[in-house]
């Protein structure tokens, strides 16, 4: 069964990587892709780029760095906004790696 691209029909076997990586994005199979031939498209998970957690990261701290330097506050209230951003931080991490359901499902009282 050809794969549609735009207005152009590629045979399945033939998809190049480009296509190969246009497929992935319209949740269309691709052959070798087992995963997404067993799960429904709503029950596919988004995958977040290494380079975008890595500069999300790193954004993160410069902030925290900057609001630790150049804000005057007492010490306690530093420490205080240091754990709140690292509990957060560890919880979006456990989110993006799998291991805790999405924020977005999770219900408060």
């Amino acid at each position: 069964m050809p794969a549609y691209r735009g207005n152009t029909h590629v045979p399945v076997g033939q998809l190049t990587r480009v296509s190969a990586l246009y497929a992935s994005e319209q949740s269309i199979p691709v052959p070798g892709d087992i995963l997404s031939l067993s799960r429904k498209p709503s029950q596919r998970r988004k995958t977040m780029p290494l380079i975008t957690l890595i500069v999300t990261l790193a954004v993160v701290g410069l902030i925290l760095w900057a609001i630790n330097t150049y804000l005057p506050m007492d010490g306690k209230i530093k420490q205080i906004l240091n754990i709140v951003v690292l509990i957060v931080v560890i919880l979006w991490l456990l989110s993006v790696f799998g291991i805790l359901p999405s924020m977005s499902t999770m219900r408060i009282g």
